[in-house]
């Protein structure tokens, strides 16, 4: 996956991580949407997780590499 790819996920999940906290912080919020909003944070938060998590065990890797000049 390319590097703009992954960091326009990166970006989208910020954004919704960001409208969702906005969205539970109305206390106008009655409509029911609530867990829709919990699902998007959750969701947006893992992923980012996930991402960070990928992205630390490639360097890793590379760095292994780098040791046992695998490149």
């Amino acid at each position: 996956m390319s590097d703009v790819i992954l960091d326009k996920v990166k970006k989208f999940c910020k954004t919704a991580i960001k409208d969702a906290n906005n969205s539970l912080e109305n206390e106008h919020l009655t409509d029911g949407s609530e867990g829709i909003f919990e699902g998007r944070l959750e969701l947006a938060e893992s992923l980012l997780e996930t991402i960070q998590d990928l992205e630390n065990e490639w360097e890793q890797e590379l760095k292994a590499r780098a040791t046992l000049n695998l490149n």
